[in-house]
This record gives C-alpha cells, sequence and structure tokens, in this order.
C-alpha cells in the first residue's frame, strides 16, 4: 500500500515538474535558426517545425531537440501538433511563430489568387498553429509573433509584406487581450533589415556595382544607424527569447529591433 502511495506521489510530482516545451515553427529558417541556438543555452527542451527533413534532422543533432515536419500549404499536416502533445503528454510554455516570406516587389496590385495564397500561408495557416496549441500552454505561456518593421513603417519595396506584418500586429492586440485570463502573453518583435545571408547576397551586388569592397560597403551602411550596427538573427532571437521568458508583465506589445533606422514614435 505505501509503495503505491509512494509511486503515485512521485507520477504526480513528475507530472507537475515535467519540463515544458517552446515550440518554432519554421524552424529551418536562417532566423528560425537563431531562435533555436538562442533557445537552446537555457537548455529548454524545444519542438522544431519546418517542411525540410534533412534541414529539421541537422536541427535535431545539432541541438539536441524534437522536430516534427510540417507544410504550412497542407492544412492535414498541421494536426501532427496536435498528436504531439497528446501523445507526449506534454505542455507548452512557449511558442515563436515565424511566418514564411509572401513575394517581395514593388507591384501595387496583386491578383485575388496571388493574396488568397499569400493571405493563406503567412496568415491563416500559422494562425491554425496558434489555435491547435491553446489546449496545451500552460500556465505563464508567451506567444512571440515574428512581424516585421513594415508593420510599423511603409516601405515601397515590401508592400504585400506590410499588409500581412500590419495583421499580426492587430492579431497580436486581439489575442492579448482574449488570451490574458489564460496567463498567456502575446507580443510581436519586428525587426528592420537583418543581416541575413540573402541580405549579404544583395548589399554584395551593391558594392561591386560601386567597385568597392563588400566590408566597406557594410561600414558605410552602418553609419546610417543610429546604433553604428546593422542588426544580426542574433539581435531579433535575443529580443524574442526576453518575450518567451515572460520575466516582466509585457503583453499586447510591439518591440522594433532596427538599430534605431526608423522614425517612429
Amino acid at each position: 500500500m505505501r509503495k503505491g502511495m509512494f509511486l503515485c506521489f512521485w507520477l504526480i510530482f513528475f507530472a507537475m515538474h515535467a519540463e515544458n516545451t517552446t515550440v518554432v515553427l519554421c524552424a529551418t529558417s536562417e532566423m528560425g535558426q537563431q531562435v533555436v541556438e538562442t533557445i537552446s543555452e537555457r537548455k529548454k527542451e524545444i519542438l522544431c517545425l519546418g517542411r525540410n527533413e534533412e534541414s529539421l534532422n541537422q536541427l535535431k543533432e545539432k541541438y539536441d531537440c524534437n522536430i516534427l515536419q510540417i507544410d504550412l500549404k497542407d492544412l492535414k499536416s498541421l494536426e501532427k501538433i496536435e498528436l504531439y502533445f497528446q501523445k507526449q503528454n506534454k505542455k507548452a510554455d512557449g511558442l515563436v511563430l515565424i511566418t514564411p516570406r509572401p513575394s517581395l516587389n514593388r507591384r501595387i496590385f496583386y491578383s485575388e489568387k496571388e493574396w488568397q495564397e499569400m493571405f493563406e500561408i503567412c496568415f491563416l495557416r500559422p494562425l491554425e498553429v496558434i489555435h491547435l496549441m491553446l489546449p496545451y500552454f500552460d500556465y505563464n505561456s508567451q506567444i512571440v509573433i515574428l512581424s516585421g518593421l513594415t508593420s510599423v513603417q511603409a516601405m515601397p519595396e515590401y508592400l504585400a509584406y506590410g499588409v500581412l506584418r500590419k495583421m499580426w500586429l492587430a492579431q497580436a492586440k486581439s489575442f492579448a487581450t482574449q488570451l490574458g485570463e489564460y496567463h498567456i502573453g502575446v507580443n510581436t518583435v519586428s525587426p528592420g533589415v537583418v543581416k541575413t545571408k540573402s541580405h549579404l547576397k544583395n548589399w554584395k551586388k551593391e558594392a561591386e556595382k560601386l567597385n568597392i569592397p563588400l566590408k566597406e560597403y557594410l561600414n558605410d551602411l552602418e553609419k546610417t544607424y543610429p546604433s553604428n550596427k546593422l542588426v544580426t538573427p542574433l539581435d531579433v532571437a535575443e529580443a524574442i527569447d526576453f518575450f518567451l521568458q515572460g520575466k516582466a508583465n509585457i503583453t499586447g506589445q510591439n518591440l522594433v529591433v532596427d538599430g534605431g533606422k526608423s522614425n517612429i514614435y
């Protein structure tokens, strides 16, 4: 009898103290990988969601994280998230929502089909991830949505991007109010131009046009920032991780990470 009670006690104790999981959507993207690396430094249990199986396996090997292959184009595949938490008997304490990037160009109008595709993949399907995870969030969980500077400042080269990013700001505000009673915080992080591999390629082309070394081009570019340095993926990841830790009573806010480049009051 005593052994049974003792075992029952430890099972309850273990369930109460089992480590919660932080989920990262689009974890195989360059920003996603940096977020995973930053979170892993706190020895957190992480579930990486992504489309590319090979990239997911590389994350698992490098950071000892759990992985789940999903495709935002396939609504049925998102059900794997719910099944994972049911089978593992896990709770989540954080969700980093990194959404795919829509088409980037200076066109004024897009066809109805193009808008539907962007809206579905960049907004509705990531929204469904939150919907599916909602029953599995623990007390004081945090949702962090990666938005962008275009959510607060118009940029001609990112027209459609700005519309979708602004939608996420509005959605985060609504969620902060609606989910507050469940002690779930919801915030957005809006980076400016980030020193990613894709931007470095573009900057290299610009440097070549000016017939100057890339290093010189980047040095000149940095001088246009009040912080005197470019924004890196690590800068953005650390801002996301700040919200994930839920140390301050902050919800429904948008944190711009752009080295002071924008003029926003």
